[in-house]
């Protein structure tokens, strides 16, 4: 039988507080203590980095038209972890993304 779950779901702004909350949610979370312990870290490891970069990328403030926000989520889909980031990045970086 599949083994599937959200183990972490978040949308909206990121900071360092922010990111502070949602691994300690993380850890406290069934999903994460249901992990074998090497795949626990190195996926705790990714999301930290994941994170760490939206919140050092992303757009600051958000304009009144601007649909997207920041999200992450963690999910076991079989016997695999998921793990999707995103976040708005200003115009004038999109050049660096594109190389």
């Amino acid at each position: 039988m599949a083994e599937t779950g959200n183990i972490l779901e978040y949308t909206g702004l990121i900071d360092y507080k922010i990111i502070d909350q949602l691994l300690n949610k993380f850890k406290k979370s069934g999903g994460f203590i249901a992990l074998d312990k090497t795949i626990g870290k190195r996926t705790y490891a990714i999301l930290v980095e994941c994170l760490e970069n939206i919140a050092k990328h992303s757009v600051r403030e958000l304009s009144a038209g601007t649909l997207l926000k920041p999200s992450v989520s963690v999910r076991k889909l079989n016997n695999k972890i998921i793990i999707k980031a995103s976040n708005p990045v200003a115009v004038e970086k999109t050049g660096e993304l594109i190389r």
